[in-house]
């Protein structure tokens, strides 16, 4: 069981419940400027970049694995529907005694139950994710969906959608990171072409999936500006010239 200790921990780094996009790219934002930067001074020098691109790809995958339990805490404190049919499936070793003690304590229900949730590889993310998109599936409804947004760095409204491989380069991430993680002996043969892409895709999915979760619960959480979605690329979150701000109406990019 989780104590309380440790999910008051979460729930004061995370802060407000609809804050998860505005989390995600603050983190992702902060591992990408670090990689770049290195990448500027260091390109020609394989030791540090392979090293950089380990801590790189565990950093993405560390940044997508909180997105999607802050996401799943806030839709279950949305949806009563949802939260029924995710209990039928959780197997835990929590005792009543246990769940009456963190609810005495303050802890909501649905943070209770998103604990239980794991996201550290594609097939644990499709499986939990999908109980949010029933009955078409999480993947299913990515494989489909066209977010017609505005990109800032571009000037431009476009219509994106995910190529026909996104599946398996998304899931490169999180098996890379398990490789890595678990045998400090392997070297880290990752080129900078596939972190590249890597990168792209990673900040590319969790903001499509908090449209996706707009266009289901009217609720803040998204980015927009002038009433459109928002899409930042890498280029974006690297940049020196621009803040989140919250207010009244949802989450703002302010530049």
């Amino acid at each position: 069981m989780k104590t309380t200790t440790f999910l008051r921990d979460l729930r004061t780094t995370r802060g407000e419940e609809n804050a998860y996009l505005a989390n995600f790219i603050i983190n992702f934002a902060r591992a990408a400027f670090l990689m770049h930067k290195i990448l500027a001074q260091f390109k020609d020098r394989e030791a540090v970049m392979q090293e950089a691109i380990k801590n790189y790809v565990v950093s993405i995958a560390s940044c997508l694995e909180t997105f999607y339990r802050d996401i799943y805490i806030y839709v279950l404190s949305l949806d009563e529907t949802i939260l029924e049919r995710i209990l039928p499936d959780l197997k835990t070793k929590t005792t009543y005694a246990d769940i009456h003690s963190l609810l005495k304590d303050g802890i909501k229900f649905s943070e209770i139950v998103a604990t239980e949730a794991s996201f550290q590889s594609m097939a644990e993310i499709d499986s939990f994710m999908s109980k949010l998109f029933h009955p078409k599936g999480y993947l299913e409804e990515l494989d489909s969906y066209s977010l017609d947004c505005l990109v800032p760095t571009r000037y431009t409204r476009v219509k994106m959608r995910l190529s026909k491989q996104w599946r398996s380069e998304y899931a490169a991430i999180f098996n890379h990171r398990h490789s890595l993680v678990h045998n400090a002996n392997k070297p880290c043969l990752i080129q900078l072409s596939e972190i590249q892409k890597l990168e792209a895709l990673a900040l590319t999915v969790p903001q499509m999936t908090a449209e996706l979760i707009a266009q289901k619960f009217p609720t803040k959480g998204t980015i927009r500006a002038n009433g459109f979605p928002v899409l930042l690329l890498v280029e974006d979150v690297i940049s020196e010239d621009w803040e989140i701000a919250t207010d009244g109406f949802g989450i703002q990019v302010e530049k």
